[in-house]
């Protein structure tokens, strides 16, 4: 069997073999703090993982990343307020010919083996929440009663994902259910160190270095701020690029 070994560390994931669907398509992740170690040995245990972080620190490409690396197939469901159980496990529908069963993307993923990634899982309405308790519960399994009462157990493939921002400062989430956040491995995203962070702004956008560090270098003064009570937003690393990437069109900052 074929592995992927994730750098800097002993963890090797297996890779897929033959045609999967929903493979994401090949990105770059610059590792930092060992969250490709953290997670890679996560995914291993076969234990769900909860991503934790502030917006932009790479929750959702990190997984990418790694389901691309290995050909696994990755779905995603951003969790808001008008997101139903209908939506994750499924429902029936009727046509002419009479009424039939539609799998949701949770019920597909367990079934085909797929990576699933709850993203802003404390946004989640507590009846979702309830269906990833059972599934994370040591049985393990989804009974699907609207159906008839199929038991779904998941694939030996599927892995759970949750990632979630900081409750404290962004609206509408909420504290996750303490025994629902019991279920799981819990891995902490941060900004990646400034070095790291110039080298994402030149290698994936292409900027001069130097414009590069005094970007990099605004973003972690925000940071400190932020730190300190004194302004309630930060730059996340996606903002950076953003920027530069407004930079390069206009060749001045914004």
């Amino acid at each position: 069997m074929r592995t992927f070994t994730i750098e800097t560390s002993r963890v090797a994931l297996p890779i897929n073999e033959g045609k999967v669907n929903f493979v994401p398509d090949a990105s770059k992740f610059e590792d930092h703090s060992h969250l490709l170690e953290q997670v890679g040995i996560g995914i291993n245990k076969k234990m769900p993982l909860l991503l934790i972080g502030e917006t932009g620190t790479g929750k959702t490409s990190l997984v990418r990343y790694l389901a691309n690396k290995t050909n696994n197939g990755f779905r995603r469901v951003n969790h808001n307020g008008a997101t139903t159980v209908d939506d994750i496990v499924g429902k029936i529908l009727i046509n002419k010919e009479g009424t039939f069963w539609v799998d949701g993307v949770l019920i597909e993923s367990m079934r085909k083996g797929y990576w699933y990634l709850a993203d802003e899982i404390n946004v989640a309405p507590a009846e979702i929440n309830f269906v990833y308790h059972s599934l994370l519960d040591d049985d393990g399994y989804i009974v699907l009663p609207e159906k008839d009462g199929e038991i779904v157990r998941p694939h030996q493939n599927f892995r759970f994902f949750g990632a979630m921002n900081p409750s404290t400062d962004y609206a509408g989430t909420k504290e996750l259910n303490k025994a629902l956040l019991s279920r799981f491995l819990v891995v902490r995203t941060d900004f990646a160190n400034p070095d790291i962070e110039v080298k994402i702004l030149v290698d994936r956008v292409g900027i001069e270095k130097e414009v590069a560090d005094k970007m990099v270098k605004f973003a972690v003064d925000i940071r400190l701020n932020h730190a300190k009570g004194k302004t309630s937003f930060v730059i996340s690393t996606r903002d950076l690029i953003m920027w530069a990437q407004l930079y390069k069109v206009y060749d001045r900052f914004l």
